[in-house]
């Protein structure tokens, strides 16, 4: 497995494929630490990925796998999943199931990616909710809150499993 690289979903979220696109490439500057490009496989339409890393300024490297759908973020999640089995989120827990990926990212269809992603990889033993992670950072020490919204109304053992 190569558990070092990361399936980024390029189409998922409110700008994209660009906004992820520039993630991507910021990742791999040398100014941020500069990742090697191989870790990171992108996913999604291989036409618009490539168009939009050459209006970027190219392409440092990156693996690319198409994805033929696209899960919109206001698709109910159960029926995208279903009838869009060749998605980009699809494709990126696929990715890891394979081996080929050690994590997926997806700033996409929330419900589309927790249930992609219990329903292929599953959650982890004595977990039975997976809870959403942020991480953000406040007064220069990074803070990650965990169950962020998706789950309306938690029960204690839910916050346990959490933890």
């Amino acid at each position: 497995m190569d558990e070092r690289r990361i399936a980024l979903d390029v189409m998922g979220g409110d700008h994209a494929p660009r906004a992820i696109l520039k993630g991507a490439l910021k990742a791999v500057a040398d100014e941020a630490g500069g990742l090697d490009a191989s870790r990171i496989l992108l996913v999604g339409d291989a036409t618009r990925i490539r168009e939009g890393l050459v209006e970027l300024g190219g392409d440092p490297g990156f693996e690319i796998e198409h994805a033929e759908q696209v899960i919109g973020m206001d698709e109910p999640a159960a029926t995208a999943l279903r009838s869009k089995p060749n998605s980009s989120i699809g494709l990126c827990v696929k990715s890891i199931l394979e081996k080929r990926a050690g994590a997926l990212v997806s700033m996409g269809n929330t419900g589309a990616v927790v249930g992609a992603s219990t329903l292929g990889l599953g959650t982890l033993e004595g977990v039975r909710r997976p809870g959403i992670a942020v991480t953000l950072q406040l007064a220069d020490h990074p803070v990650t809150l965990v169950d962020m919204g998706a789950n309306i109304a938690p029960r204690p053992e839910h916050l346990l499993q959490y933890g």
